[in-house]
């Protein structure tokens, strides 16, 4: 359902919500919509519901009214660069891929916990919680791993691999694939992902081999194989194709974008 609150008939309907609501999640559709502030505050601020606001830049940021993108945001923080974009010759080819499709997954768990932080901190007599997230910043955080590598002199990320051959990422059980028209990135990590995963590929005999994928612990262990095994199905795959079934079969992957297939 949806709700205009520049007409009169919605704007008295979004008071009545508030009204009888505790908890209001606000994603504004475009850069420097302030959230229902007019309404908010009319209402005594011990009375209002709690206010979690989702934005790319947050609204109170020096560039809250800058537009933007997953694409964008994820450049800006530094995360695109973590991501796989394995190329030949770092030096010459800037990180210009990124995990524009995982963006909603990462940011919809940090508003659902900010939500229930948000509901356990009311405290008598005080003012309802306002949380106002930034989406730049949650992808900054993500970074907090090869932060800590990097503050503890280790390598971050080495850039230079052959873009047609699958690697293990990120610790552990998350392969970057070569598909027909790019790459995809998936992380069937425990084994029920694992048996859902299996059916996307469509059931192929070597996936039931118990010594090759027995368990978690077992795949591991073979991770290289069994990232070869894979790559030998999906360079035939194209990568939204890949992506639209995992996610079909709630198995985490999502497709390697570039600033073309933005574009697009």
């Amino acid at each position: 359902v949806s709700l205009d609150i520049t007409m009169q008939a919605g704007a008295k309907l979004l008071r009545d919500l508030l009204a009888r609501s505790d908890l209001i999640i606000w994603a504004p559709s475009r850069p420097g919509m302030t959230p229902m502030a007019a309404d908010l505050e009319s209402f005594d601020p011990l009375a209002r519901p709690i206010l979690v606001s989702v934005s790319p830049h947050g609204l109170m940021g020096p560039r809250s009214h800058q537009p933007s993108s997953p694409f964008v945001l994820q450049h800006a923080a530094g995360f695109a660069f973590h991501q796989a974009s394995p190329v030949a010759d770092p030096e010459t080819t800037p990180p210009t891929a990124c995990a524009e499709s995982e963006g909603a997954l990462a940011i919809g768990i940090v508003v659902a916990n900010s939500a229930l932080w948000a509901l356990g901190a009311i405290e008598p007599g005080q003012p309802k919680p306002f949380v106002d997230l930034s989406a730049e910043d949650v992808y900054a955080y993500l970074l907090v791993e090869p932060f800590a590598d990097w503050s503890a002199g280790v390598s971050t990320r080495d850039r230079q691999r052959d873009p047609a051959t699958p690697s293990m990422v990120a610790g552990g059980l998350v392969w970057l694939l070569p598909c027909a028209d790019g790459a995809v990135m998936v992380s069937p990590r425990e084994d029920h992902q694992w048996e859902r995963w299996i059916e996307v590929m469509g059931r192929p005999p070597w996936a039931f081999d118990a010594d090759l994928c027995g368990d978690r612990a077992i795949r591991a262990g073979h991770a290289p194989a069994i990232g070869r095994k894979m790559s030998e199905w999906s360079v035939r795959q194209k990568c939204l194709d890949v992506f639209a079934k995992a996610q079909a079969q709630r198995v985490a992957c999502f497709p390697v974008s570039t600033a073309r297939d933005m574009v697009d």
